[in-house]
């Protein structure tokens, strides 16, 4: 059915595809790839420049001192209550003739009575039975 040569590529196969997952679970091919690329090869491709520090900033110049003004404290005086406006009557208009009427709401839907429930029929109790009674069956 399989011919050797068949059988020999896919264990082979298999054992590679194995063999990387050990690999990378125990986190060799990591270390492997740090070693490639060494922070010192880095070093020598990209020159490391000093950091330009910026100017440092002038300090403030000191302000001269003034006294403080002396504030006046005001009392608040309470203020007087606003007068409450008077309701003025409203004259009853007779109906205009142009007048929208809304049509008068339908009642409410008539409740369906409920018919009266039967009552329950007591369930029959059963004679016990020899096995019932004796927990272990006999044989016979």
């Amino acid at each position: 059915m399989f011919d050797q040569r068949f059988l020999k590529i896919t264990v082979a196969v298999l054992l590679f595809h194995v063999g990387l997952l050990y690999l990378i679970q125990s986190g060799l091919g990591r270390k492997l790839t740090e070693a490639v690329i060494a922070p010192e090869i880095i070093a020598r491709i990209i020159p490391m420049e000093p950091p330009q520090q910026p100017p440092a900033p002038e300090p403030p110049k000191p302000q001269p001192q003034t006294p403080p003004k002396q504030v006046k404290v005001v009392t608040p005086r309470p203020t007087p209550p606003k007068p409450q406006p008077t309701p003025e009557p409203v004259a009853s208009l007779p109906p205009s003739p142009t007048a929208i009427e809304a049509p008068p709401a339908h009642p409410a839907p008539r409740r369906l009575p409920r018919r009266p429930r039967r009552p329950r029929r007591p369930i029959p109790r059963r004679a016990p039975s020899a096995s019932a009674r004796s927990p272990v069956r006999r044989r016979k």
